[in-house]
């Protein structure tokens, strides 16, 4: 990514320019984002609240695997996890970021963000990445809610391509979803069609992220894929996962 990449455009990022933070470097797999910190930073007690630093590390880790992106690709927020280490009262807040994995489907970031030369926070991201078919995406195909769902799962769950996992039972309700397991010990469903099986064990086909969505009724999503009567959609706020197409109407 070049220096005159649009990311360090005004109004190319609207909540970047209200909180008041810009891009400084940007490179292939990598970003860094600086804040001047003002009162306006603060929380109750005086102190930076943790949601600027947050902000911080999800832009930054947006910028820096918007650098390694195809023309045809966006990007999207699936989970982020972040450790504070010191409360911070002036000065100014950086935040450098680097892209640990890069697939197919995701991508892995990690942030780290400074109060001048101390390490203030630590953040870890998954996000998602979807082709589309128009340079604008509010052209991709639409749904609306028409009945709310809640995921049994709290914790992400990311497949690898080339990754062995076991595998267990299909799902009763959806046939084409396979039960495996990593070997780190955690399950999750997987798509039949991204399995090579291979008697109780199957080769992962190609990165796939398990994240599925909460969705409420009257909510618009944006569907990015479709896989085994499931929509892999992305919500008004950035926020991506899979939904079953039972509880969606194309609009």
């Amino acid at each position: 990514m070049s220096e005159s990449s649009p990311l360090k455009s005004k109004g190319f990022h609207p909540f970047g320019d209200l909180i008041g933070f810009e891009f400084t470097k940007l490179r292939k797999g990598y970003s860094q984002c600086v804040l001047q910190i003002n009162k306006n930073h603060f929380n109750p007690h005086k102190t930076v609240h943790g949601a600027v630093m947050y902000s911080m590390a999800d832009t930054g880790m947006g910028g820096a695997l918007y650098s390694l992106l195809k023309k045809d690709e966006l990007c999207a927020t699936v989970e982020i996890k972040i450790t504070y280490f010191k409360a911070v009262k002036e000065g100014s807040l950086i935040c450098n970021t680097k892209v640990i994995h890069r697939g197919k489907s995701f991508g892995v970031l990690e942030s780290e963000v400074m109060n001048d030369k101390t390490l203030v926070a630590k953040a870890y991201g998954t996000f998602s990445i979807f082709k589309i078919k128009n340079k604008n995406i509010m052209k991709e195909r639409k749904c609306i809610v028409i009945e709310s769902y809640n995921s049994p799962y709290t914790t992400p769950w990311t497949m690898i391509k080339g990754e062995i996992l076991s595998i267990g039972e299909k799902e009763s309700e959806w046939p084409r979803w396979i039960w495996c397991t990593n070997k780190s010990g955690e399950s999750r469903w997987v798509p039949e069609n991204y399995l090579d099986i291979q008697g109780k064990t199957a080769k992962a086909k190609q990165d796939y992220n398990a994240t599925e969505l909460n969705v409420k009724i009257g909510e618009e999503l944006i569907i990015k894929e479709e896989e085994a009567e499931w929509y892999l959609v992305i919500n008004k706020e950035g926020n991506s996962g899979w939904v079953p197409i039972k509880n969606v109407k194309i609009i």
